[in-house]
């Protein structure tokens, strides 16, 4: 262990230690652990018969402090982050230990916060701004978020400058893939059974010119703006209508135009089952369009949902967008069948489904055998369970039935037949009431 990774350690241990002192008598303490063995016969692409399936244990841990002052607070939260085997037994020192949040916080009053620091943007339902839970690295932005909260208005605003390292002169920043520059208002009111928020954020990156030599001559920052009515829900009794729509302007990174749109609507229902028992099927059903671009096009109309939690939304195999994947490509129409059935408050099943298509066509028609739109039909399955306290047990597994479209998209190889993919994940979360992680119902 190197001396970084001993004084991390050392701090975290000495905080603990000091808990019965007078200077560290109200602050608080967590800690929280993942572990997650997943097996991958076609997870994120279509795998070819000559390909053998993926297996492997991932795990997270990681350690949380909270120094509550009168006005102020500070919030440090350390994982660690490895795969079973990625370091030797014998291991002097790695890389896998990092700072996932750093942050303080002042509140002039109980109306007004201001958070300054590496932080988490967690909005709506993270389509577009998620902590993206469900890898162990999660995400995070060196940010400043002003918050205003009083009865059911809330606002948020905020922004972010960022660069590669301590500089003498210029600006140039190689950080990839984020941005140099970004700012955010978000705005929400609840009106009754109504719920309404929308979300602007400007997000500028750098493109940079090289010479000969691989040194930096110049650098250009593009700005892509997105802004929508992120959150609008209507609550009736056990149902809820719902949706969000969202525009992107401006440049992408490579300067092309951005005419690009991401609109979804959905029903969802709640069934009593067994009055007392806790027992209830929630049943969600709905549609999401998010624009492509077609061939040829000099404009770029794929949306980008650029930091949200993407393997929540589209199917849990994350073939579209978590990762990167399907991004600056023929959009998606995804017509949705989410159903959860809660046998109790610490067991419950769900089963999904998704019937994908492209949202433009794949060619421009000049094909004898044209591919089509059809992406594929993917099917969910997931079981949760409250083992004891704050463990949980989460099982998944998932079946991709790829369309002519998908294959197209993906070099017409020789697939394999058999797409899917499954996992076992233990959680343990003290007193955070999120014993599962991923999911969306």
């Amino acid at each position: 262990m190197d001396f970084k990774h001993a004084f991390l350690f050392g701090f975290f241990a000495s905080l603990l230690f000091l808990q019965s002192s007078y200077l560290w008598a109200q602050p608080g303490f967590g800690i929280q652990l993942f572990q997650r063995a997943e097996f991958r016969n076609g997870y994120g692409k279509l795998l070819l018969r000559d390909e053998s399936p993926a297996a492997f244990i991932g795990h997270r841990a990681r350690l949380h402090v909270q120094y509550p002052a009168e006005r102020f607070t500070i919030f440090a939260s350390i994982q660690d982050v490895r795969i079973f085997g990625s370091v030797p037994q014998l291991n002097s020192s790695d890389s896998r230990l990092s700072a996932h949040e750093v942050w303080g916080e002042y509140r002039p009053d109980s109306n007004w916060t201001l958070r300054v620091g590496r932080q988490e943007l967690h909005f709506d339902n993270a389509r577009f701004l998620g902590n993206v839970d469900w890898t162990f690295q999660g995400r995070s932005h060196d940010f400043v978020l002003l918050r205003y909260r009083k009865g059911g208005f809330r606002m948020d605003a905020g922004g972010g400058f960022n660069q590669g390292s301590e500089r003498l002169s210029g600006n140039f920043f190689t950080v990839s893939p984020q941005y140099k520059t970004a700012q955010m208002l978000r705005i929400e009111k609840r009106l009754g059974n109504l719920d309404v928020a929308a979300l602007i954020w400007n997000d500028g990156r750098s493109l940079n010119s090289f010479d000969s030599l691989g040194n930096i001559t110049s650098e250009k920052i593009h700005y892509l703006q997105n802004f929508g009515i992120s959150t609008l829900r209507f609550r009736f009794f056990s149902t809820s209508l719902s949706g969000f729509f969202y525009m992107q302007t401006g440049r992408d990174v490579q300067g092309r135009r951005m005419e690009a749109f991401d609109v979804c609507a959905q029903y969802s229902t709640e069934i009593g089952l067994s009055p007392g028992l806790d027992r209830k099927l929630v049943l969600t059903t709905g549609v999401e369009v998010m624009s492509g671009s077609r061939p040829g096009d000099g404009n770029n109309r794929s949306y980008l949902p650029l930091y949200g939690t993407n393997h929540a939304h589209n199917g849990y195999m994350d073939y579209f967008f978590a990762g990167g994947r399907h991004e600056n490509n023929v959009g998606l129409v995804d017509v949705f069948l989410r159903t959860k059935l809660e046998c109790s408050k610490r067991l419950f099943v769900s089963a999904n489904a998704h019937w994908f298509r492209a949202q433009v066509p794949l060619t421009d028609g000049s094909l004898a055998d044209d591919p089509g739109k059809q992406l594929g039909v993917e099917a969910d399955l997931t079981l949760g369970w409250i083992v004891a306290g704050d463990l949980s047990l989460q099982l998944g597994y998932s079946h991709f039935f790829a369309g002519d479209a998908m294959k197209y998209l993906q070099g017409n190889g020789d697939f394999d037949e058999l797409q899917h993919w499954g996992y076992a994940m233990l959680i343990y979360r003290p007193g955070m009431g999120k014993p599962f992680a991923g999911l969306l119902f």
